[in-house]
């Protein structure tokens, strides 16, 4: 297993892998379904199960493309929670330093993790 052997925090959930929900890649997705769907995301939720519809799954996809450079299939929404989906994510380590896919991702994680008042 891919995700076992890369030292990653994981979860068998069906045939789908589920990230831990502290993996900054679960939050990144939580805080991008939080603004689409506006409402608290949990790393067990699933998209369609908060409110959220196909032109919004379309908006969610590509954004999170825009910003990670990775392609979230649309049927995953309606069978996956968050932290399922979050695990096809690229990891937040891999982000490189450009102008990049990755390097937006990376921009945006230091964002959702700054702490009040702390610049990351």
């Amino acid at each position: 297993d891919k995700a076992k052997n890369a030292g990653l925090k994981v979860a068998e959930v069906g045939d789908a892998v589920a990230l831990d929900s502290d993996d900054p890649r679960v939050g990144y997705l939580r805080e991008v379904w939080k603004e689409l769907l506006h409402t608290d995301v949990a790393a067990d939720d699933n998209f369609f199960a908060l409110g959220g519809n196909s032109m919004l799954a379309v908006q969610m996809s590509g954004r999170v493309g825009r910003e990670t450079g990775a392609r979230i299939p649309l049927m995953r929404l309606t069978l996956q929670t968050v932290a399922q989906v979050a695990a096809e994510l690229p990891a937040a380590a891999q982000a490189g330093d450009g102008d990049g896919m990755g390097s937006r991702m990376a921009r945006r994680m230091k964002r959702l993790l700054r702490v009040d008042g702390e610049q990351a």
